[in-house]
């Protein structure tokens, strides 16, 4: 299947006469100009991927519903609106800045000079094919199921019928623009990317599965795991008491009275004073005397 030959089908007279008056250039000029900027982006994409992160980015890129994969399909309405094709010029142009950073300029320039075209004019069509060419992978890639390695198992498969998409007189100049000294390798570069991508995925999956999972260190203890449920209070209340009764005692010497030398003396007032019950004991001996004495002898002689 010559899968970049496809995208030669969409340039159909209507679909020139629409991008001519977008852009515009001639029918003519706009025609050559995406015929040498086809083959070119597809060629850029190859280089890309010969690579291992050039692959695993544009299957990245791929897997990202970023744009229709049936946009072929629609390109006739989309072009009917000027705003919508402006948008899809804008979002092309930001795909070539992210896959092919550094060749953006040098195939503008390139594809000016071989279609006799603007410069911006080719800035503009460069914007538009590198969706085009993106959705055609997509659809490849997602009606096979293709993985990463399948991805650069079919780009490899495509070098010779993209080589056969090249204009007349425009294969060295791509060439040198792409970077691409040894396209007859290029097949062998993209299945050595695809394999290693996928190797390194598949490593990377194993070895998330058979980690081992890390465990908490208990946060409680043995005492605890045998009654969970409940407090041992007295494991902590006999101490507590313990330590309220040293404290107490502690406290209560500290603040006792004080008892001095002078306090130890006898208190001569205090010797002084007659108990209450010694003085009744007195009264009542005395008042017996006086009644046990005949009268006479109290009255004193005349």
């Amino acid at each position: 299947m010559n899968l970049f030959g496809t995208l030669k089908e969409t340039l159909t007279p209507a679909f020139q006469a629409k991008t001519a008056q977008l852009v515009g250039e001639s029918p003519e000029k706009t025609g050559k100009a995406l015929d040498g900027l086809f083959p070119t982006v597809a060629g850029g994409l190859l280089k890309r991927a010969s690579t291992e992160t050039g692959l695993d980015q544009l299957f990245r890129t791929l897997k990202k519903p970023d744009f229709d994969r049936q946009l072929l399909d629609t390109l006739p309405t989309l072009l009917d609106s000027s705003e919508r094709t402006n948008q899809l010029i804008a979002f092309g142009n930001s795909l070539v800045s992210q896959l092919l950073p550094d060749k953006k300029s040098s195939i503008t320039t390139m594809i000016s000079s071989y279609a006799k075209v603007r410069n911006s004019s080719a800035t503009s069509l460069l914007g538009l094919t590198m969706p085009l060419v993106l959705a055609t992978l997509r659809r490849e890639t997602v009606d096979r199921n293709l993985d990463v390695q399948g991805l650069g198992s079919l780009l490899a498969d495509q070098r010779e019928a993209w080589l056969g998409t090249i204009p007349e007189g425009l294969a060295d100049k791509l060439f040198e623009v792409l970077g691409i000294d040894n396209w007859q390798g290029m097949d062998a570069a993209l299945r050595s990317s695809g394999l290693a991508v996928q190797r390194r995925a598949s490593a990377a999956i194993a070895a998330k599965t058979t980690a081992p999972a890390k465990t908490a260190a208990p946060l409680v203890t043995e005492e605890l795991d045998e009654e969970p449920s409940s407090v041992n209070w007295g494991r902590w209340l006999v101490p507590a008491l313990a330590v309220v009764a040293l404290g107490g005692g502690a406290y209560w010497y500290l603040n006792r009275p004080q008892t001095s030398v002078a306090d130890t003396e006898s208190d001569p007032i205090a010797e002084q004073v007659v108990p209450v019950s010694d003085t009744l004991a007195r009264a009542d001996s005395a008042s017996r005397l006086a009644t046990a004495l005949p009268a006479d002898t109290a009255k004193k002689p005349g």
